[in-house]
């Protein structure tokens, strides 16, 4: 697990992971956005399943990735 505070929109870090994952050849699963700023990502590669956790706190973005 990795846990880090981003700057900048929690839409926006959604869209990068959107855009930047399956250019390294990560297929895309469920995305869900809650209202709020909460994004809950998940991508799939070579068996491998990995989920990224966006939310708004505050002036941060709290990013959480879990490799499954």
């Amino acid at each position: 697990m990795i846990t880090f505070d981003a700057a900048g929109a929690a839409a926006s870090i959604a869209t990068f992971y959107k855009t930047e994952m399956p250019v390294r050849g990560w297929g895309q699963g469920d995305s869900v956005e809650v209202e709020g700023g909460v994004y809950e990502l998940t991508f799939t590669k070579d068996g491998r399943e990995v989920s990224i956790s966006i939310t708004s706190a505050g002036a941060k973005t709290l990013v959480v990735i879990t490799f499954l």
